[in-house]
């Protein structure tokens, strides 16, 4: 995303796809646990964002799939909660 971020939703998308890119830098996947909390600067529960994000991407604008497809997001995530 190359445009300023205007109003609050898009500010919160922003700093997600930045944990993202983060993420995505250190770990090379974006396949991240759901309770997993960034702790550089202001926590931020990446974890949990990224499984919003694939529960409902019919909610981002175009260019913001983009984004998290420039990064290699993976719609379907390869952890699987498992019932004993």
């Amino acid at each position: 995303m190359l445009r300023r971020p205007r109003g609050a939703s898009q500010w919160a998308f922003a700093r997600g796809l930045q944990a993202a890119y983060t993420y995505r830098r250190r770990h090379h996947h974006l396949d991240v646990p759901h309770s997993y909390t960034c702790e550089d600067g202001p926590a931020f529960a990446l974890g949990r964002w990224i499984a919003e994000k694939r529960r409902a991407p019919q909610t981002l604008t175009r260019e913001q799939l983009d984004a998290l497809e420039a990064l290699d997001m993976r719609w379907t995530s390869r952890h699987r909660h498992r019932t004993p």
